[in-house]
């Protein structure tokens, strides 16, 4: 398999939702991608195209990652990961736990994503470069809140929209795997096409556009990758949104460490004159989950209409932590 990884520049201010339009997230998961992708693929090769890469996806030749941050200092890139949702080893024998320990305790256990190098460090115990971590995520960009105005025939109501605005010298990247070239050269595309569009919610507004840069295999990044997607491990850690098969559930989640999230609203119609049409909700194991066993998960339909699926990516993008 082919490893590609892509770094998004971000020219606007982006909303990357919970469910409230008064609060947003930095990152986006990989399900809210490949949807921008399927409609990409369908404006430019319609349903024959959409269908080539659900089957690719379903036949495991094909992966996409959650949006993580990244941050330039200039003379080296620290690129982030989701932190691992593990219990990390305890003080060593006879180790007394300090003030400055506690803190980087407490500050430790607020961080969500932390320098993909220092994954093993976590683990084990060692990692206590906390504060500096932390103050570079804080630089990664900022919220905004602006407030609008809803214009009803009776009356004119106000209400909060969140954004997200990235720093010049930060942004997010994703890790793309595939089989051939060919699908490697379709995804750049695709990308680039969702850039120009945008990601996101509040995109009639201008929001989600991204520039789109394929970082140099010869970067010590896709190093790192290598190693921790290709290692044998007793524990493996997801770093896309993701969920088992049926028959998959039972073995996959024992001993496993994980957080349930749940989705649904609606889709972007394009093509019908029903703009948007209402997804089944649906439960995701969210990135940063631990299991002690690989698996394959799948792609869903969430459709009401089985005639006209509507698709939800949930394929575990594995990488080796034990």
């Amino acid at each position: 398999m082919e490893i590609s990884i892509y770094k998004l520049q971000f020219n606007t201010p982006v909303h990357f939702g919970s469910g409230n339009l008064d609060d947003t997230e930095m990152t986006f998961r990989s399900d809210r991608l490949f949807s921008a992708l399927l409609i990409e693929i369908l404006k430019k090769n319609g349903v024959d195209g959409l269908n080539k890469i659900v089957n690719l996806v379903k036949n495991n030749k094909l992966y996409i990652s959650d949006a993580m941050p990244f941050y330039d200092n200039g003379d080296s890139i620290d690129y982030f990961v989701v932190k691992p949702f593990t219990n990390i080893k305890a003080l060593k024998d006879n180790e007394i736990l300090t003030d400055e320990k506690t803190q980087n305790k407490k500050s430790l256990k607020k961080m969500k994503y932390l320098p993909i190098s220092q994954i093993k460090n976590f683990l084990n115990g060692t990692f206590e470069d906390v504060e500096n971590v932390n103050e570079k995520l804080k630089k990664i960009g900022m919220k905004n809140y602006v407030t609008k105005v809803y214009i009803d025939k009776e009356d004119n109501k106000p209400y909060e929209v969140s954004s997200f605005t990235f720093s010049e010298n930060a942004g997010l990247y994703i890790v793309f795997m595939c089989e051939t070239d060919e699908i490697s050269s379709l995804f750049d595309e695709l990308l680039m096409n969702v850039g120009l569009i945008g990601i996101g919610g509040e995109r009639s507004s201008g929001y989600g556009k991204f520039n789109v840069k394929k970082i140099d295999e010869r970067e010590d990044i896709y190093t790192v990758y290598k190693e921790l997607i290709n290692s044998k491990s007793s524990k493996y850690m997801t770093i896309s949104s993701c969920l088992p098969n049926e028959d998959e559930i039972e073995k996959v989640l024992k001993n496993a460490t994980y957080n349930l999230i749940r989705v649904g609203g609606f889709v972007d119609n394009s093509y019908s004159d029903i703009k948007y049409i209402k997804k089944k909700s649906f439960y995701y194991i969210s990135s940063g989950a631990c299991f002690e066993d690989t698996f394959e998960g799948s792609i869903y339909n969430v459709s009401f209409d089985n005639e006209k699926p509507i698709y939800r990516y949930a394929k575990p993008f594995l990488i080796s932590v034990g």
